[in-house]
């Protein structure tokens, strides 16, 4: 004969008291009542194995069925979580449901609190969709050839607005240096600029920032560009760039953006050309603007961690400050 489920649940509560020491009685109780009604709920109403679990997508899904408050299905994966950990489960499997509560924990906070956008933002706002349209318009209108400034500079509009699009920097790009790899192994490294390094074969490109606002939380920051054709059309930019210094005689200083006079742009230089370079939008769009509205279109935990990475930013800071409901 099978074991009672009153066993059961005293078996489930036994595993989370032995665990969660410092955890209230009540707490207690009420992680083994969630517990024993998802195994309930599963079809398995005599069971206390936390291997059931091991299949997150379908406890979700089990979940997702039930039309649960978000505060309500929140609390029933914190039950999980705690029942998996006192249980010995692969911390795998553990942070499949800790980032779905963190997920579901970000939607409460939109909820909630609406995310206090200041009226300018408010007057400026284009969701995703439009900023990327707009920067689809740059690129259909860029120069065959890149031969005079004014065709370098509609380049520089475009690469920068697609990169504040889809990696969201502060102002990092005013102070980037751009090398080949064979270039880039042979210089002093300088803490002070940031680089972007194009390996030719197989084509790729890796970004490094050493110079930005949160450097002191995250240190120097790593990550490569994935889209082939922005890369392929970086490497054409900086083909022209180094054609146009020589044919210019002037010292290459290798710069990823230069003023018509060759020099480098000033971060506050820097601000003003990346509001001209969304200007045709008929909103004011800075750097800061476009972080928020990267951040607010982001709903994949998975694409949410990155990005927190790349922003320079805590995942907390992610899910909870840039957000729009």
């Amino acid at each position: 004969m099978g074991r009672k489920s009153n066993d059961d649940s005293q078996e489930i509560l036994t595993i989370l008291q032995n665990y969660n020491k410092s955890a209230s009685p009540s707490s207690i109780r009420i992680y083994a009542l969630n517990i024993k009604k998802i195994f309930k709920d599963m079809g398995k109403p005599d069971s206390s194995n936390a291997i059931l679990f091991k299949d997150a997508q379908t406890i979700f899904e089990l979940l997702d069925k039930q039309n649960l408050t978000k505060n309500t299905y929140k609390n029933k994966l914190s039950s999980i979580v705690s029942f998996l950990l006192a249980s010995g489960m692969d911390k795998k499997i553990v942070n499949i449901y800790t980032d779905k509560i963190d997920s579901i924990a970000s939607k409460i906070d939109r909820e909630a609190s609406k995310m206090a956008w200041n009226d300018k933002e408010e007057s400026n706002l284009l969701d995703i969709s439009q900023l990327n349209l707009y920067v689809d318009n740059l690129l259909v209108k860029l120069p065959k050839q890149l031969e005079t400034y004014k065709d370098l500079y509609q380049y520089m509009s475009y690469l920068c607005a697609k990169f504040h699009t889809e990696y969201a920097p502060r102002n990092e790009l005013s102070d980037m240096k751009i090398y080949y790899n064979n270039e880039y192994s042979k210089i002093d490294k300088d803490e002070n600029i940031n680089y972007m390094i194009i390996t030719p074969k197989p084509l790729s490109i890796k970004i490094i920032y050493n110079n930005f606002k949160t450097k002191k939380s995250f240190g120097d920051i790593e990550f490569d560009i994935e889209d082939k054709e922005f890369i392929t059309m970086i490497q054409k930019y900086y083909k022209a760039i180094i054609q146009y210094y020589e044919d210019k005689e002037e010292p290459f200083e290798h710069w990823l953006l230069f003023k018509k006079d060759m020099k480098k742009m000033s971060r506050n230089e820097y601000t003003k050309f990346l509001i001209r370079t969304f200007e045709g939008t008929g909103k004011q769009i800075s750097s800061s603007m476009i972080r928020k509205i990267v951040a607010s279109s982001l709903y994949d935990i998975n694409r949410i961690k990155t990005m927190s990475r790349i922003m320079q930013h805590s995942m907390n800071t992610q899910l909870h400050s840039y957000v729009k409901n």
